[in-house]
């Protein structure tokens, strides 16, 4: 059976966006993550993942900025952001200058 792998990423990609409603269920959220590390594990979908616009919602969703308080979710869902992230990452500089080019250092971590 042959899986369109974009297109996967991409229909979790828009899933992902819903992070912030805070109605759609921290589980609803952790399914979409947990999915999404699946297909970074492989290097060529990490590096698709910002093409498909996934990585800034994700970094989003890691670490909210301090003016969007209502986008902050559970500290596992940001845990776990952060986790797909690090995979999608890990030995695969050009997703790291991607998340270099979106700001990914320079992100400041809302506490409240």
């Amino acid at each position: 059976l042959f899986v369109d792998k974009a297109a996967s990423i991409r229909h979790l990609v828009d899933q992902l966006h819903d992070f912030r409603n805070q109605s759609v269920p921290d589980e609803d959220i952790e399914a979409v993550l947990d999915r999404l590390e699946e297909f970074v594990e492989q290097v060529d979908n990490a590096g698709n993942l910002h093409k498909l616009g996934g990585l800034r919602p994700l970094m989003d969703c890691a670490m909210p900025l301090e003016e969007e308080p209502e986008a902050k979710r559970s500290a596992e869902i940001r845990a776990k952001a952060l986790l797909v992230l690090g995979v999608a990452t890990q030995n695969n500089p050009p997703v790291q200058a991607d998340v270099l080019s979106l700001g990914g250092l320079e992100l400041e971590y809302c506490e409240a």
